[in-house]
């Protein structure tokens, strides 16, 4: 990083480690090697709570000292994604942002979900003139549908008739609405990128699980804008929005 801005952003998957020792290694060995780094802070997706953090999404355990050994640092800080990606919204350059649904933003609660693997929420609050940040495990909360979003026999096919916002809203979910939508289940789509490539195809399946994705992730999103009274504005970041 260079004047509080990361030039060169280096991205190693967690599938293609079989353990969190695995990769806190690698990332020594590549990434920090000889330099004389103190402190390291990691984001992890999960409930922070003292030292050791148990990844919502992986059958991970990160502890503190244990990844300051790995790492080869005197400190490891843990703290929740979400809460890192929020407290970094007001440090993002105006035209690196795409605004989907245009409005005033006002001094007050700004509301951030993450989308990818699963979902997570963050509020970033000003109190006093500091930022103060609270996440929460939003993506586990029912996910409010109405008729004309999902009807009785697409949640059948999902098999669940009161679904977790993560069940639908994350990447994973992206791919059940594309079988759900699919009377004549096919092999057209395995994943969550096959289901994006067919979209930008023009695939009318896809395409309509698109649909249907985007206004659940519309609903969730008010419905949190409400919850929260986030009059500074709701962003929406994660891998599934690039």
């Amino acid at each position: 990083a260079q004047d509080g801005h990361i030039n060169s952003p280096v991205i190693f998957e967690n599938a293609h480690f079989r353990s969190e020792s695995e990769l806190l290694e690698h990332v020594r060995r590549e990434v920090l090697k000889d330099a004389l780094v103190k402190t390291a802070k990691l984001a992890v997706a999960g409930p922070v709570s003292g030292k050791t953090v148990r990844l919502t999404n992986l059958n991970w355990n990160i502890q503190t000292e244990t990844a300051a050994q790995m790492l080869g640092v005197q400190h490891v800080e843990l703290v929740n994604d979400l809460a890192a990606l929020a407290l970094g919204i007001p440090q993002v350059p105006s035209g690196q942002l795409l605004t989907l649904a245009k409005g005033k933003p006002q001094s007050g609660p700004m509301a951030v979900i993450g989308v990818g693997t699963g979902i997570g929420t963050a509020t970033l609050l000003d109190v006093n003139h500091r930022r103060q940040v609270t996440a929460a495990e939003g993506g586990h909360v029912s996910l409010p549908l109405v008729d004309k979003t999902l009807s009785l026999r697409l949640l059948s096919a999902i098999g669940e008739l009161e679904p977790e916002a993560e069940t639908l809203l994350s990447a994973a979910g992206l791919l059940r609405l594309f079988h759900a939508v699919d009377r004549k289940p096919s092999s057209a789509a395995n994943s969550p990128e096959e289901v994006a490539a067919l979209t930008r195809q023009g695939d009318p399946i896809a395409c309509q699980a698109f649909d249907i994705y985007m206004q659940l992730l519309g609903l969730f999103a008010r419905n949190l804008a409400l919850s929260l009274g986030a009059i500074g504005g709701v962003y929406l970041a994660g891998a599934v929005l690039r």
